[in-house]
């Protein structure tokens, strides 16, 4: 099975971040599982980790330009695995399904497990199988995580 792993730091899609380091040991790790698994591997890897000679266990790995490349390589493999920050896992996820099989959550289960106050909604709302604790969300303006 061609399977794309796209992990979103160590594709270089964010630039020289300090996520790469635990991106780049989330591909490394989910790689290297693929391969011992016997399936193909297709991945990105920032230019900076290529220079350094560091390369995953995969089969054919590309340097990442643009969106546009995802999806070209997203045509021509059989799944993906999107590892991503929860902001950015939706989007990702929708435009995997759109163009194959994506392993991992579906998109609409991203939407709201993603969003703390949607997941405890939806809990909340199905209570009656276990107590669900009270709590109160602080009324943040900017989401101190993105910047």
């Amino acid at each position: 099975m061609k399977i794309f792993v796209f992990e979103y730091a160590s594709a270089g899609v964010l630039g020289a971040t300090p996520l790469l380091t635990e991106g780049y040991a989330m591909l490394k790790s989910v790689c290297s599982s693929l391969s011992a698994a016997g399936h193909e591997v297709h991945t990105f890897l920032f230019s900076e980790i290529n220079e350094l000679g560091i390369r995953p266990p995969a089969d054919k790995i590309e340097t990442y330009s643009s969106m546009h490349d995802a999806e070209k390589i997203l045509s021509h493999v059989d799944a993906c695995i999107p590892i991503a920050p929860d902001n950015l896992l939706y989007d990702l996820t929708r435009m995997i399904e759109a163009k194959t099989s994506l392993i991992g959550c579906p998109s609409k289960s991203i939407l709201s497990c993603s969003n703390k106050d949607e997941t405890y909604k939806i809990v909340s709302e199905i209570s009656k199988y276990f107590d669900v604790p009270e709590y109160e969300t602080l009324p943040l303006k900017n989401d101190p995580v993105i910047e």
